[in-house]
């Protein structure tokens, strides 16, 4: 073998056993290090600021309990979802449930879901959207300060009823949810408190006085947030309120002909309205399934320069709003004063002057959240879902400003950049090193 020979096998082995001790060295590495570079647009699989602000707000444990179907790679994406929170957050806890495990649960709620527990609060939620489950984080820590006041003193539903009719339950889930409830007489309390988050007129039967409605029109100009439950027999005192808000109810109650859905859903009379025809809204955006509503009203908006309108559910086609009475023969009979659907039933409103905006939900009905209709369909889901969107604040929290944009807007481009540099890039590395040996073993030679 002459010495030429020999030093080109000397750097020959010595470049193949250093590729070899340092993938050697890499596989040791990566059983005791985790390294991840997160090559997404805008850093989608890291932490914001933002995000570990929320975080390290939390002083006491926060359980996450996800409760799905029993799907192998269902839990595995949670897990991987959470699994940056959890590492961030020590005090974070994810528990995996099966809905099967939840028996008790099953006749009110068969929907996979993610409850977040904290200090006795407690938020659910639907999908697992990094947007949505950071705003639950943030509302976990805030809503010990958010107040939502029910009117009372004119024949409104009340928070203490525990009867059919009642709200009882409607409180325990509004505590539930982190909210703080407290029940207000404007004869006792002449002035709506500055805390107050959301104020809810829940279906009055008497008339307010001239200096309430003048107090809840001050509420509202001073970027107050109103969730206004009607019956279908509209107040006089109120109609001031509705022209402010540019609301004009119909007259009479709602009704369904579709007798076919109604015995499949167990419905006994037509005014009992199946609500599946939802309005695009944040409100309804993670909302899938229906409403149940009882003796509801429809309403029109009108054109108004200081607010404007977004329906969030509609009656059902075949549907109208009957002016006779409902013991009689029902039938669609007395146009123009009856409409046919479909009808407006809700909407949203944002005022354009206010500042911050005021914000006011009106919905034609309020016995659905009554004790006897709550549980029922998706109707709790909604109330959460409206109490959401009223008291988000207008600017995003000090805490969220430098969360990133989670729109997916990776380019073609930028993907086929990526692939370059996983394909061909480390590739290249290697090759290069292999060269460069190669000519070092040659100069030797």
């Amino acid at each position: 073998m002459t010495r030429a020979t020999f030093i080109r096998r000397r750097w020959s082995w010595l470049g193949s056993s250093t590729l070899i001790v340092l993938a050697g060295l890499l596989a040791v590495l990566s059983q005791h290090y985790r390294v991840s570079i997160d090559l997404t647009q805008n850093h989608q699989n890291s932490l914001s600021a933002g995000e570990l602000n929320i975080l390290q707000a939390f002083q006491t444990p926060v359980t996450i309990e996800a409760i799905v179907k029993n799907k192998p790679e269902l839990k595995r994406r949670i897990t991987h979802f959470l699994t940056p929170y959890l590492q961030a957050q020590p005090l974070l806890t994810l528990k995996m449930d099966t809905l099967e495990q939840q028996t008790e649960q099953l006749q009110l709620d068969q929907r996979g879901r993610i409850v977040l527990q904290y200090q006795g609060r407690e938020i659910r939620l639907y999908q697992l959207e990094r947007r949505a489950f950071v705003a639950a984080l943030q509302k976990l820590i805030h809503t010990s300060e958010q107040w939502i006041v029910f009117l009372e003193g004119h024949g409104e539903k009340s928070l203490f009823d525990r009867s059919n009719n009642g709200y009882s339950l409607l409180l325990s889930l509004l505590k539930k949810n982190g909210y703080q409830v407290q029940a207000l007489d404007l004869l006792r309390l002449p002035a709506i408190p500055d805390n107050t988050a959301v104020l809810v007129l829940a279906g009055p039967t008497e008339d307010l006085r001239p200096t309430e409605v003048a107090e809840l029109q001050r509420y509202l100009n001073q970027g107050g947030r109103l969730l206004w439950l009607q019956e279908p027999v509209v107040l006089n005192a109120l109609q001031p309120l509705a022209r402010t808000l540019g609301i004009h109810f119909l007259p009479g109650i709602v009704v369904s002909a579709n007798k076919r859905l109604q015995q499949m859903l167990g419905i006994r009379h037509p005014a009992v309205l199946a609500i599946t025809d939802l309005a695009q809204h944040p409100i309804t955006a993670n909302l899938n399934g229906r409403l149940l509503l009882p003796l509801a009203a429809a309403l029109q908006t009108m054109d108004n320069p200081a607010w404007a309108s977004a329906p969030l559910f509609f009656s059902p086609s075949d549907s109208w709003n009957e002016t006779d009475d409902l013991q009689a023969h029902v039938r669609f009979d007395h146009p123009p004063e009856e409409q046919a659907g479909p009808l407006t039933l809700a909407t949203a409103l944002t005022a354009k002057e206010t500042h911050p905006a005021a914000r006011a939900v009106i919905i034609g009905d309020s016995d659905f959240l009554d004790n006897d209709y709550l549980a029922k369909a998706r109707n709790a889901a909604f109330v959460l879902s409206v109490l959401a969107w009223l008291t988000e604040v207008n600017e995003p929290h000090p805490l969220v400003a430098a969360q990133v944009d989670l729109g997916s807007t990776i380019t073609m481009a930028t993907l086929q950049w990526r692939a370059a540099v996983l394909l061909l890039g480390i590739p290249t590395l290697l090759a290069s090193v292999g060269i460069w040996l190669w000519i070092r073993g040659r100069r030797h030679a």
